[in-house]
């Protein structure tokens, strides 16, 4: 009985034993997910930097219990958004706000799409010790609102909200890249969407963009009234030209056929060209005192 008792604790030992091993081994087993890297963390002094400088790569492996740790960064395609409303991004207003270099407030909705160098992850990570999340809430953002400050400073109200709202954003990104872009972000996309003005301004350019419209119209009228009438000129000058030009003509006609009727005789000519047409009969009734065609009775 007393080695049933025995062999029962000795069992439930090398079971709770084991049960110990499975734990510390789970705990000391780490993955990363395709698509990220890890960062190896020395908690106890190994390095200078507190981390390995060669990132993990995707899969499984082991780390040294309570002494080192693994965190997770992705390096695929990441879009930030900071926008007013609470349907995008986060449920707080995260809008951007800078000056025009007359001073008037722009504020706007914004995206940055990213992607992070795998290589540059650990100093990422020496930098911020923070997770992407929270270097994108935090760090990233005021790197954006700084860049766009600078920006806008340089340029009026009527061309941020205009035709130049392109160029902007393309120096924003520039200037990121030249900036945070150096800690191992690569930045593909920097979109400035809404803009949204004081209620005074707006009215003002719409009022302007309204007049700008309005002269265009009244120029392309007159261009067109234009047109019209040099239509209109030329097809009067045609039709002159072709009355003037049928008159000159049968003038000439007229000319040709007297001189070819004074060539031929004249008065007698023209005579014997109706005896010719004639067909030999007389008239049936004759007006007393006219005379019978062709017949000269005085000869």
């Amino acid at each position: 009985m007393k080695n049933k008792k025995g062999n029962g604790l000795i069992g439930g030992i090398i079971l709770f034993a084991i049960l110990i091993v499975g734990i510390v081994a789970a705990t000391k087993v780490y993955s990363i997910s395709p698509g990220n890297v890890g960062v190896l963390i020395y908690k106890g002094g190994q390095s200078t930097k507190g981390v390995s400088d060669t990132p993990l790569t995707p899969g499984w492996g082991f780390r040294k219990l309570f002494v080192e740790d693994v965190k997770e960064y992705p390096t695929f395609l990441q879009t930030a958004i900071w926008t007013k409303s609470s349907q995008e991004g986060s449920k707080d207003d995260e809008s951007i706000t800078a000056n025009s270099k007359e001073g008037v407030p722009v504020n706007m909705d914004v995206s940055l799409s990213y992607t992070l160098d795998g290589s540059k992850v650990p100093d990422l990570y020496v930098k911020y010790r923070s997770s992407i999340k929270d270097i994108q809430k935090n760090f990233l953002r005021q790197s954006v609102r700084q860049a766009t400050q600078d920006a806008f400073g340089t340029y009026s109200v009527e061309e941020i909200y205009g035709e130049k709202k392109q160029e902007i954003a393309s120096k924003i990104k520039s200037s990121l890249i030249d900036g945070v872009g150096k800690d191992g972000f690569d930045f593909s996309q920097f979109t400035i969407n809404e803009i949204r003005l004081p209620e005074n301004i707006m009215v003002s350019i719409n009022q302007k963009i309204q007049a700008g419209q309005d002269a265009l119209k009244a120029e392309q009228k007159l261009k067109q009234i234009e047109v019209e009438a040099n239509q209109r000129i030329a097809e009067a000058r045609g039709n002159a030209e072709a009355r003037i030009a049928n008159a000159k003509a049968e003038a000439e006609a007229i000319r040709i056929q007297a001189e070819a009727v004074q060539s031929q005789g004249g008065a007698d000519y023209v005579q014997l060209k109706a005896i010719e047409r004639w067909d030999g009969k007389l008239p049936t009734q004759q007006i007393p005192g006219s005379t019978v065609p062709f017949v000269n009775l005085t000869k």
